[in-house]
């Protein structure tokens, strides 16, 4: 169950080998350290989807605080409702709409929408007015979609009701007490922190978010997020097939709370070219890398023995 440096350098060596665009590989390992700078690399990366999974632990720590009184229930429509919504097919949808429809992707949408490509042609409206009429096609929970928009309703509702950006509630909440240095988070023209994107950070803070999740909220021995909750965003909570690809190494059979899950219990959030922070439950085991390697495939491949051996 334990890795040794020789798997880890055994791993690295394959990546130079396949001359894979890494910046940095760092595993934690039952209070063992692993890392490795890859030359002209930098320890600090914007990890794009990846923002998502700190999203979802501002929203516990909102729950935790009595902010949203039903949790994962609590309708979101009062949140917006005096906003002007001319799609009037969405308004029944967006009426049933709740903080768990967001946090697991299953808003409604039929097509992907806000990537980094079509953000191009979204300058200059207003991103909140283009999430509530983009067409929602499905009853709220029954259709999950890898998508942006409802991570940044989700931004919206939590600066609305804390009163304070997403960013800073983190700070306050989350990376004060792991000790997490400089961060910053991409926000809208309209002065939202993206949710769905956007966060940049160093791999070694990077990893203490991974730690927390696997430690179920405790870092240091000290209850940072509630457990509950923190199981809950490990856990299958929507089945995604059109996605579940079984010769990966990290399959994506499920998703939790803005995490993908595999079958055997690992789970992870990805960000685009190379950006991965992987939690491997039954070895206690974080990975975080870092890179510019726009086919993501090799990089599990390379830690295969790691992850699954």
């Amino acid at each position: 169950m334990k890795i040794t440096s020789m798997e880890f350098q055994a791993a690295i060596s394959e990546m130079e080998k396949r001359g894979l665009k890494m910046d940095t590989v760092l595993i934690n390992q039952l209070g063992r350290d692993f890392s490795h700078v890859f030359p002209n690399g930098t320890q600090r990366k914007g990890i794009r989807s990846i923002s998502k999974t700190i999203v979802a632990l501002c929203v516990g720590k909102a729950v935790e605080d009595g902010i949203f009184p039903n949790g994962t229930d609590e309708l979101v429509y009062k949140y917006f409702s005096n906003r002007t919504i001319n799609n009037l097919n969405n308004i029944d949808f967006l009426r049933e709409l709740r903080i768990r429809h967001l946090i697991t992707l299953t808003m409604g949408h039929e097509e992907r929408s806000m990537n980094s490509d079509q953000m191009k042609n979204l300058q200059g409206q207003d991103l909140l007015d283009f999430v509530l009429n983009f067409p929602i096609l499905h009853k709220p929970g029954s259709h999950f979609l890898y998508t942006n928009p409802p991570m940044y309703l989700m931004s919206y509702i939590l600066q609305t009701v804390i009163g304070k950006k997403v960013l800073e509630y983190a700070r306050e909440k989350i990376f004060a007490p792991l000790g997490i240095g400089e961060v910053t988070w991409k926000e809208s023209e309209q002065g939202y922190n993206m949710g769905c994107t956007g966060v940049e950070i160093s791999a070694g803070d990077l990893l203490k978010i991974g730690k927390l999740i696997l430690n179920n909220g405790v870092f240091n021995g000290n209850q940072i997020v509630n457990s509950d909750w923190v199981s809950e965003m490990k856990k299958q909570q929507v089945l995604t097939p059109t996605m579940y690809d079984p010769s990966r190494v990290l399959p994506k059979y499920a998703y939790g709370y803005n995490l993908w899950i595999c079958e055997n219990g690992n789970c992870y959030g990805d960000g685009t070219d190379g950006q991965y922070l992987i939690i491997v439950p039954q070895k206690e085991m974080v990975i975080v890398t870092m890179g510019f390697q726009p086919d993501m495939k090799p990089i599990t491949e390379c830690l295969r023995h790691i992850i699954l051996d």
